[in-house]
């Protein structure tokens, strides 16, 4: 029974689009595959690459197309850049498909890191000011009820007290519960994709994100499909087949039956929930212009430059709210510290 093989971390996902890139110019520039790719794996320092390719390199040699060593490769590369591997072999567009895993590797790459570098400061904050409200509540707090008595003590005062006490009493178990919660999202996410990927989708904001980057990618796909010259169902079915998401894969199943019985695009499209009012209108000008491969391009553009503006709206938005929202915290919970003390200097 062979060895269970790991995924593969996203520090070496780099390093392989990186000698992926390399790989796509030496094929522009008229080397054929197998020297491209001994040329990519002479250059490659990384161990784990450097296996990748070489495995690569000896499916080639076989006489096998790229995406057959997947399941042979020390570590288990993403099933998106399987399926885009795939996408390439049979497209007849092998540099163009690569070129686009690298470009879109490389775009959600900035995004992730413009969105770490905007969020890291508010979340260390965050985490700062969540300690020290725990603090305040549980340890400082309590210490109202010896000095003035329960019923001397202001209502806002009196009801943080009974968070308070609600903390201390079942603060294990609210700490288990969240971290038991953080195990299933990562168990859901490395082994239960089809979990974890309907749960993406029914979150809020992000939700309508992550539909809108997958719709994106699917139309991006058959656009290249299709410019290919491959019949509609055909590429359908390959679009199906070489997702990584599981509602895609249903979606392209439906489309492919609906389109194989006479149907339109655009009806079949509005027939499986795709009738965003933007989709309709490229689709059906492309099906009255004989260009559906180029409008399902201008499509895919016009959907990830949408959801590049939205999600800098998102994150531009992040750090000013969380700010706000702790900033409130913190004052009420020194407001009902400090009014005891108001209110016994108006006693006297």
């Amino acid at each position: 029974m062979p060895a269970r093989r790991k995924p593969m971390c996203y520090k070496h996902q780099q390093l392989l689009m990186a000698a992926f890139e390399q790989f796509c110019l030496l094929l522009e520039s008229g080397l054929p595959m197998r020297n491209a790719l001994q040329v990519t794996t002479a250059q490659t320092t990384d161990k784990l690459v450097r296996q990748v390719l070489i495995r690569f390199s000896q499916t080639v040699n076989q006489g096998l197309p790229l995406y057959r060593a997947a399941p042979e490769l020390p570590a288990k590369i993403p099933v998106s850049f399987t399926g885009y591997l795939q996408l390439a072999e049979q497209s007849g567009q092998f540099v163009t498909v690569l070129n686009h895993m690298v470009d879109e590797f490389n775009h959600a790459h900035a995004q992730r890191q413009h969105i770490k570098a905007a969020v890291r400061y508010p979340l260390a904050i965050l985490a700062l000011s969540i300690v020290i409200s725990v603090g305040l509540l549980v340890f400082v707090l309590p210490k109202f009820t010896a000095l003035f008595g329960a019923g001397q003590l202001p209502l806002l005062t009196q009801k943080l007290l009974a968070f308070s006490l609600l903390l201390s009493n079942y603060g294990n178990m609210l700490l288990t519960a969240c971290l038991l919660i953080a195990l299933g999202a990562w168990l859901s996410r490395r082994y239960y994709r089809g979990i974890w990927q309907r749960s993406l989708l029914y979150l809020p904001v992000i939700g309508t994100l992550t539909e809108q980057a997958r719709q994106q990618q699917m139309f991006q796909r058959l656009a290249l499909l299709q410019r290919s010259g491959m019949a509609a169902v055909a590429a359908i079915k390959l679009c199906a087949q070489s997702s990584a998401w599981l509602k895609t894969r249903d979606d392209c199943n439906k489309l492919a039956d609906l389109v194989s019985d006479g149907n339109a695009w655009s009806v079949a499209l509005n027939h499986i929930g795709l009738n965003h009012p933007l989709i309709t209108a490229y689709i059906s000008t492309g099906e009255q212009t004989g260009r559906i491969d180029f409008m399902m391009t201008k499509l895919a553009q016009q959907l990830s430059n949408d959801l590049r503006r939205r999600s800098q709206q998102l994150v531009g938005m992040i750090q000013p709210l969380l700010m706000l929202s702790l900033g409130g915290i913190i004052g009420v919970i020194l407001l009902a510290m400090y009014l005891p003390i108001f209110t016994l200097g108006q006693q006297f």
